[in-house]
């Protein structure tokens, strides 16, 4: 496995400012790139938009590279990359079959009828809503889903917790949350909670309250991904600026990745997810 450094988009191709699209780890028909938060009037798929955008600028002159994404990520974190055909086939297969661990960090509010445990599971089948942009939890049409919830940190009635799933179904993570009682921080479709805002950051020296919305969507951000195509260790990325601000303030220790439990946890269940 090898690292590259990065490649920039200009204004218009992902938002109104040039953006820094980071290499995160590269390998035989394997790439993954810091997907950036993405707005919310993209005309394609995110992870889609930013495979097209990076065979575009930087591979064109690549005629054999496909270079689609394995997983769909509607938020930012690593997004991995396929060259051919060839290599998505053998990537999707390991991915479909449990070996890979995608780990999100959310920030949740404490609320009244929060959970006490410290440690949840979710594994309520995950079917997409015909006529509307959301998903639902259907025993009938649902396909299998498996999330395990884990508290990292509190503080000022916020706590972020880490939600670790072996395979990735349309807003499986932030179904289960609300299935689970937690309240990420701006979540309006599975429930309607505050965004994130300045006063939640009070060590913050610029003034703001409530009306200062720091991030306007559901907080949550992928922050590494495991697999035996990656290399031993998981590729990580930074969180966007408010919730590293938070996490930074509450959680300086930093954020660990106990691989032994949560694979054991995952690798139990080796069927196909495909």
């Amino acid at each position: 496995m090898t690292k590259r450094s990065s490649f920039f988009l200009p204004p218009g191709e992902w938002t109104d400012r040039s953006l820094r699209i980071t290499v995160l780890r590269e390998g035989p028909g394997v790439l993954a790139l810091g997907q950036p938060l993405p707005p919310t009037d993209l005309p394609e798929p995110p992870s889609r938009l930013l495979a097209r955008l990076y065979r575009e600028r930087v591979a064109p002159s690549d005629p054999g590279a496909l270079w689609s994404p394995v997983y769909d990520l509607p938020t930012s974190g690593p997004v991995v990359l396929a060259r051919d055909r060839e290599s998505r086939g053998r990537l999707r297969d390991s991915y479909g079959s449990g070996h890979w661990i995608l780990r999100f960090l959310l920030l949740v509010r404490e609320e009244a009828g929060s959970p006490g445990e410290d440690h949840l599971t979710c594994e309520l089948p995950v079917a997409r809503h015909r006529r509307e942009p959301r998903s639902l939890v259907s025993h009938r049409t649902g396909k299998k889903a498996r999330t395990r919830f884990r508290k990292l940190a509190e503080a000022g009635g916020l706590a972020l917790w880490e939600a670790s799933t072996d395979f990735l179904r349309p807003d499986q993570v932030r179904l289960h949350a609300a299935e689970r009682g937690l309240a990420v921080c701006g979540e309006t479709v599975y429930g309607q909670v505050a965004p994130l805002s300045r006063a939640d950051l009070p060590a913050v020296r610029r003034p703001g309250g409530r009306e200062h919305v720091l991030l306007d969507r559901p907080a949550y951000h992928l922050h590494a991904v495991q697999a035996p195509e990656l290399g031993a260790e998981p590729v990580t990325e930074p969180a966007p600026k408010p919730l590293r601000k938070w996490i930074e303030a509450h959680a300086p220790e930093g954020i660990d990745l106990p691989a032994g439990e949560d694979r054991a946890f995952f690798l139990v269940f080796p069927e196909s997810r495909t």
